[in-house]
């Protein structure tokens, strides 16, 4: 019996993780546990594997890496708590559509309820924040067989329609492995002989409707319109579809710096991305747009957001081919189902001459006066570094920005360049957490370096797209209350190409913009600072350390970082109180140079 069990859980583990490889898998991220031993020598011996040892890190990284890849990523722990553990990533990866197979090792069902020791209830544990979940039972021969379907379902519902983690429950009974004389996975998997042909199937790509697209081009042909870009995947093709559908309109594009709109070999004459400094509701009633087309997901700027509820343009037009409902204004008057790309493509062929030529051009006046007073007046330091940093960091290369000032610094200093950059956030959630892990993921995927963590020393580029290429440097730039959530991550870091930047501006700097700023303990309850020595945190992971404070020397550390290997972190130290005065400064010398 004891024999028999512990091949089955070989057998049972090998034939899924294989199968999970066939439909193209190719990374495994492990947390170290005993009930999980299967699974771990199962994605040994078929994936690449990385090892984090704590739970709620190796659940960022794995979202990192599913950013890098666009593949989906396999997670494995252990019973008990460590599962928990990975719940604020697994909420990320499914509002930031990120996909990750959650494959959690459990007590088999005579164990649960009863008081055995690591055991919790872990059927359905995430909820409504996976696209699926299947419970598994003890390994069995009956239903071994139907594991190679079960890896295709989940990864294609990782996937398609709506990209998100899959969550597979695995109960395993002891003993769990056999003696390592007879750990011989491949031939103790099952011999299945679809297994090796199976893969998920062909997702398809919706295309207009032909009925609606001829009500949209009535709607907005020769009227004045806004084009509206959120977070948008990163692909030339698709940033020159909306580009050249801006151009045939004749009308602005308000890009988020997560549109990867601002950035590339696209054409850029139409793309505004200062709007936030000059949006209010009494200017963009001015422009007297007529109708909005919306892609991507929400935009950073809530001025931009305010300013279109206020305004109400009287045709509103969504597209989306994910099956979500991105309107939380509640103002959509028309949804279209359909691949952005082939949505522009097809608009801009059937436009005709009649186009509007009107008060739009305001809007490129604004955004001028707008990078006017960037240049005529002292900007902060965060400004200031993120302008150095995008200038100087090679094309190709990815940023990860953080949550709270620094996206919203992003927003408003990031200036439009023919540089292709990759910009990504954890703008799903928009939590400060877990942003070091993530990053550390976004490193690995990008193939810089292999590290203890990973299974192998060489430099891969096989888990990338056809026609993708490694980024030559990845950057975050979050704050020092990220940092201090995530300090765990910096263990993740150490071996990898990666410059992590951290905006050191005391605490939660958000807040002192908002209206918390005037209550009774505003440092106490909402500033929170930590006090957190930033160098001594480096130093317990060996991490290199530089310190900037101001544009020059942070300059000087941005040239050592890199042209050096290995994780460097650079803290910038800001006056927070110069700083709010600045940022204040430069929105009130827009605002009246807007109003003459």
């Amino acid at each position: 019996m004891s024999d028999s069990t512990s091949t089955l859980n070989i057998r049972w583990a090998a034939t899924l993780i294989q199968s999970l490889a066939n439909c193209g898998v190719e990374h495994a991220v492990l947390s170290p546990g005993s009930r999980c031993t299967p699974l771990t020598l199962a994605c040994d011996a078929y994936l690449q594997t990385h090892i984090i040892v704590d739970e709620r890190a190796a659940a960022f990284y794995a979202l990192g890496l599913a950013k890098a890849t666009e593949k989906p990523i396999v997670l494995v722990c252990t019973s008990g708590t460590a599962a928990a553990n990975w719940c604020p990533a697994v909420v990320e990866a499914s509002y930031g559509r990120a996909p990750l197979l959650l494959l959690t090792a459990d007590r088999p069902p005579e164990l649960q309820g009863i008081g055995a020791n690591q055991t919790i209830d872990q059927v359905k544990l995430f909820g409504s924040f996976v696209r699926a979940y299947h419970g598994l039972p003890p390994a069995t021969e009956t239903i071994l067989a139907t594991l190679p379907t079960l890896a295709a379902r989940s990864v294609e519902q990782s996937l398609w329609p709506l990209p998100g983690p899959v969550h597979i429950n695995v109960p395993f009974r002891e003993p769990l492995h056999p003696a390592v004389s007879e750990l011989d996975l491949p031939k103790l998997r099952l011999e299945h002989k679809q297994s090796d042909a199976l893969h998920t199937s062909a997702h398809p790509i919706l295309h207009p409707d032909t009925i609606l697209l001829n009500k949209i081009l009535n709607s907005i042909q020769g009227k004045s319109g806004l084009i509206v870009c959120g977070a948008l995947p990163y692909q030339f093709e698709l940033a020159a579809a909306i580009s050249k559908l801006a151009i045939a309109l004749n009308c602005p594009i308000l890009a988020d710096p997560l549109s990867n709109l601002r950035c590339g070999k696209h054409p850029l004459d139409n793309i505004l991305c200062h709007y936030d400094a000059w949006i209010t509701p009494q200017i963009l009633e001015s422009l007297k747009p007529h109708w909005l087309l919306r892609f991507g997901t929400v935009p950073v700027s809530k001025r931009l957001q305010q300013s279109l509820v206020a305004v109400q343009p009287p045709v509103q037009i969504i597209v989306n081919a994910d099956g979500i409902w991105p309107d939380p204004d509640h103002s959509a008057t028309m949804m279209v189902r359909a691949d952005l790309k082939i949505f522009c493509e097809q608009l801009t062929a059937h436009l005709g001459a009649n186009l509007f030529k009107g008060a739009q051009c305001t809007a490129y006046k604004l955004e001028q006066i707008a990078i006017t007073a960037f240049k005529d007046q002292p900007i902060s330091l965060e400004w200031a570094i993120l302008q150095q940093l995008l200038q100087r960091l090679p094309d190709r290369s990815a940023l990860l920005i953080g949550n709270s000032m620094p996206i919203r610094d992003l927003d408003s200093c990031m200036m439009k360049s023919s540089k292709p950059l990759r910009i990504h956030a954890n703008r799903g959630a928009s939590g400060i957490d877990g942003l070091v892990s993530t990053l550390a993921g976004l490193a690995a995927g990008n193939c810089r370096v292999r590290t203890a963590h990973h299974s192998n020393s060489r430099i891969c580029t096989a888990h990338h797209k056809e026609g993708a290429q490694c980024a030559p440097y990845v950057v975050g730039v979050i704050g020092d209350l990220a940092l201090f959530h995530d300090l765990n991550g910096l263990y993740t870091l150490q071996g990898l190409n990666v410059i992590l930047i951290v905006i050191n501006n005391g605490g939660g700097g958000i807040f002192r913009y908002l209206s918390q700023t005037q209550l009774p303990n505003f440092e106490r309850n909402w500033l929170t600072p930590t006090n957190l020595n930033i160098q001594q945190a480096a130093a317990l992971f060996n991490l290199n350390y530089q310190t900037a404070t101001c544009p020059q020397t942070f300059i000087t550390a941005l040239d050592i970082a890199l042209n050096n290997s290995g994780t460097q972190l650079i803290e910038i130290i800001v006056d927070a109180n110069l700083s709010v005065a600045q940022h204040k400064n430069y929105w009130h010398t827009v605002a009246e140079l807007a109003a003459r």
